[in-house]
């Protein structure tokens, strides 16, 4: 996600580590949980595309993660409306990865997708409660709030190393 740097690479590494595992862990949830036919192959699907992005994603470019997050999209937009609501959870971690994965209007407009997905996917039964908008929303807003001050840090910190460098060559001039 981010440059060279050791604090950079580590920060990055655990914020992704735990994007992967939540959403793992979730993806197990809503499966254990789902009541319907066809959850577990539909579960074993998006693990599959899940795991295989994760690992090709290192080797590959910015146009590879963008389609891979989009098809993930796809696959759990299908899962949370056609097959089990379960699969609404998901969202959270979704947020963040499309997000991280996407340019930020592009992230921002999938994530307005994914909110109304999820609003529409608890609403199976035909009677929207508040907490079935308000939890998707609160969580996209967290995740945008999150994401944004995540990637103003990183910035910071890139810009206090290259002044530093800066001042450490003058000092060496001098």
């Amino acid at each position: 996600m981010l440059g060279p740097d050791r604090v950079e690479l580590d920060s990055a590494r655990w914020v992704t580590l735990g994007i992967h595992g939540l959403f793992l862990v979730l993806l197990v949830l809503a499966v254990v949980r789902a009541d319907a036919s066809g959850a577990l192959g539909v579960g074993l699907l998006i693990a599959a595309w899940y795991i295989a992005g994760m690992y090709l994603r290192r080797t590959r470019s910015a146009t590879f993660a963008a389609v891979w997050v989009l098809g993930l999209s796809a696959v759990w937009s299908v899962a949370t409306l056609a097959v089990a609501p379960d699969f609404v959870w998901l969202a959270f971690p979704l947020f963040f990865l499309l997000l991280f994965l996407l340019s930020t209007p592009i992230g921002l407009v999938a994530v307005a997708i994914v909110t109304i997905i999820a609003v529409v996917g608890l609403d199976h039964d035909g009677n929207l409660e508040v907490g079935e908008v308000v939890g998707p929303t609160i969580g996209a807003g967290f995740a945008i709030v999150f994401t944004l001050a995540y990637r103003a840090l990183a910035n910071e910190h890139r810009r206090t190393k290259q002044l530093l460098a800066e001042l450490v060559e003058t000092r060496g001039r001098l």
